[in-house]
């Protein structure tokens, strides 16, 4: 079963619009000022916008679950898994969803085991419960959960994750 977290769509949107704006303003400084404070715009900007479009795109990739395990998706291509034998530890945490807004609980699927050759993926699997149809992912998850006998540890006055 699949849950995609909406936000993805809006952000890949947002990133694409931002990295046109700032393409657009270090041609104007090349045109103004010359090479090398274009320049210095582009360099100073690329990294830092492919950084914060890395850690936006990871947090809000589809999560699935099914017989397998748990995984993450992007666009239909699975990028993570973790097989539900292979899990040691689930923890629970609140997270703060900004201002006037209550706070929602985080999941941290985190492996038996720290996968190897994964270049800038985690081992572990992190997510929150702003996906589509969280209560129908919590009664999922526990089942896998209670099948594989997995170790939930919860935070912050969280009991279970089924509240």
């Amino acid at each position: 079963m699949k849950f995609k977290f909406p936000k993805l769509y809006g952000f890949c949107i947002w990133i694409a619009l931002l990295m046109v704006t700032f393409l657009f303003l270090t041609i104007l400084a090349v045109l103004r000022d010359g090479p090398r404070v274009g320049f210095i715009i582009f360099v100073s900007f690329v990294p830092a916008a492919c950084f914060v479009a890395y850690i936006g795109i990871l947090n809000w990739m589809d999560i699935v679950i099914d017989d397998r395990g748990i995984s993450r998706e992007l666009f239909g291509s699975v990028r993570q898994q973790i097989a539900w034998n292979d899990i040691g530890l689930i923890k629970v945490f609140k997270v703060p969803a900004g201002r006037g807004k209550n706070s929602v609980r985080g999941l941290n699927v985190i492996p038996k085991a720290h996968a190897k050759g994964k270049l800038f993926l985690w081992s572990r699997i992190v997510f929150d419960e702003r996906m589509d149809k969280p209560m129908l992912f919590f009664v999922e998850f526990n089942r896998y959960i209670d099948k594989y006998r997995i170790t939930v540890d919860c935070k912050d006055g969280c009991l279970n994750i089924n509240n």
